[in-house]
């Protein structure tokens, strides 16, 4: 169901990264006092181009992994759910081109190129009007347990829904990578995690499609689902999603582990409200959640649920729509 038909979902209290100067794309200065000198072979020039984008994609691979963790959970303003608490994080290392890219870069839809079978949610048919159908969707990685979730869910068989953070996907393209070749669904979850609802056309395009072009450079398609931070959704976010051909998937169950961080509360309040064609939302950022995550796979089919990524749950999504559960 979609539109006022569900329940307004309880925010995902997340932690956004900021977005400093460094990450902004930068053409070098010219040393002065140096002649330029023109290369006029078309051979050469194409040589020297692959040479520079080989040694970028190199530089950004070595880059020391403590800079990569970039995504931490905090606090917010109780009095106002959607809106982070003031904070200071590290910025990401100089971007390249070819991890990065620019916020103004043609995104291919899947519309126009052919997906990943598994990133695109194709897989197995299943009968969600006859079986006792449930999604488990994770937001803001990829991240450092990333992995670890991906061995678990493979042991258990199971398939999810991961909704990604732009400068995490291009941190961690290998883990996107591997949510994709294991059968995952991958969604956009913005650039860096700001309420939508509270920027420009813009700005929210910009969130959106640089994000898209990560996870396209990473894996080599591009989303139709979208869940944006908090939840926050209006009519006017709606039409930008749906613009670029994007569903926006909330959820109808949170477990709060970003607050809880406990293996047990987590796994008590997913069982607790789970029920037939509900989304459930955990964050795979954090290492309870993780550790939570074969407990209620377990407990969830003991009760005779079938998990399933968010398109065998939902079918056919129409872009600019809201979905809170089946």
């Amino acid at each position: 169901m979609h539109g006022t038909q569900g329940p307004e979902p309880r925010s995902a209290h997340s932690r956004p990264i900021q977005v400093g100067d460094e990450t902004r794309d930068r053409t070098p200065e010219r040393p002065r006092g140096r002649t330029r000198r023109i290369a006029v072979g078309v051979t050469a020039a194409l040589a020297a181009a692959a040479m520079i984008g080989t040694g970028a994609v190199t530089w950004a691979h070595r880059a020391p992994a403590a800079a990569a963790q970039m995504v931490i959970a905090a606090p917010v303003h109780r009095s106002r759910p959607h809106t982070v608490q003031a904070h200071t994080t590290r910025t990401a290392p100089r971007a390249t081109r070819a991890l990065h890219g620019a916020a103004a870069a043609p995104v291919v839809h899947a519309s126009t190129r052919a997906p990943l079978r598994s990133g695109s949610g194709a897989g197995r048919a299943v009968d969600c009007g006859v079986k006792k159908c449930i999604a488990l969707t994770f937001d803001d990685g990829p991240g450092p347990y990333t992995r670890t979730l991906l061995r678990e869910l493979a042991t258990s068989k199971v398939h999810a829904t991961f909704f990604l953070i732009g400068q995490n996907v291009a941190h961690y393209p290998g883990q996107v990578r591997a949510e994709v070749t294991g059968g995952h669904v991958v969604g956009n979850h913005s650039w860096t995690h700001p309420q939508l609802t509270s920027l420009s056309s813009a700005a929210i395009a910009r969130e959106v499609d640089r994000t898209q072009a990560a996870i396209h450079r990473a894996a080599g398609f591009t989303p139709t689902l979208m869940r944006p931070p908090y939840g926050a959704v209006s009519p006017h976010v709606l039409t930008v999603l749906g613009h670029r051909h994007l569903a926006a998937v909330l959820w109808d169950v949170d477990t709060e582990d970003w607050k809880n961080r406990s293996v047990r509360i987590t796994t008590q309040r997913a069982l607790e409200r789970a029920h037939p064609g509900a989304i459930i939302l955990m964050h795979d950022i954090h290492p309870t959640t993780v550790q939570a995550a074969p407990g209620i796979i377990h407990a969830l089919r003991a009760r005779g649920y079938t998990l399933v990524t968010v398109p065998q749950l939902l079918g056919h999504v129409t872009p600019g729509h809201k979905y809170f559960s089946r």
